[in-house]
């Protein structure tokens, strides 16, 4: 599943600790990008399949929206030290793995 493998490589990222502008570091930079991409996707799918009230109101979808926007935010400002923990809150995309019932 796309989530497993984006909680893999978060699990990966934040327990190695690649150096700056290695080779494993690019390559997880990457996989973040397209999982985020990815989840962006959806959730936008999502939004309008459901659009308003139907999607406000289950908590599964704020869940969604929370970690995605996150995930944007730890993108665009991935150079401050100070959102590096931001990346941690993106391992919540897991959780969405009770919302299907399947692992």
């Amino acid at each position: 599943s796309v989530i497993l493998a984006s909680f893999i490589c978060n699990v990966v990222a934040a327990e190695v600790l690649p150096e700056e502008g290695s080779r494993m570091d690019n390559t997880l930079f990457v996989l973040d990008v397209i999982f985020t991409a990815m989840f962006t996707a959806e959730l936008c799918v999502n939004l309008f399949i459901h659009w308003f009230y139907p999607f406000w109101t289950d908590g599964w979808n704020i869940l969604d929206l929370l970690v995605v926007l996150v995930s944007i935010l730890s993108l665009a400002v991935s150079q401050l030290p100070a959102f590096n923990n931001l990346r941690l809150v993106r391992v919540f995309r897991v959780v969405r793995l009770f919302r299907w019932g399947t692992f």
